[in-house]
């Protein structure tokens, strides 16, 4: 039996992402268009999993994967982290699967 972590849902989602990918001033405007396009991305791929985890509170990563994109679990697993990280999710008690 392994342990795994369930994931809850912090309150006031998405009030401030801070770690996005950004360009500096000196960069060409390639870097910042191409930094535009990578918050885009990420911004919504934390709103799937942040909506993913509210709609199937209180499951492991390997649950939620098997519900909301199987085949692909590692979809879901990446940003996991990532959104814990950011203060979007926390990390909910262990318990046996």
């Amino acid at each position: 039996m392994n342990n795994k972590m369930l994931f809850d849902v912090k309150t006031n989602p998405f009030s401030s992402i801070k770690h996005l990918p950004r360009a500096r001033r000196t960069d060409p405007d390639q870097s910042h268009e191409g930094a535009a396009k990578a918050r885009i991305n990420f911004t919504e791929k934390r709103k799937w999993v942040y909506n993913c985890i509210t709609a199937t509170p209180g499951l492991t990563s390997n649950e939620l994967a098997e519900i909301h994109c199987p085949g692909i679990e590692r979809k879901i697993g990446r940003r996991l982290r990532e959104c814990e990280r950011l203060g979007l999710l926390r990390e909910g008690s262990v318990r046996a699967c």
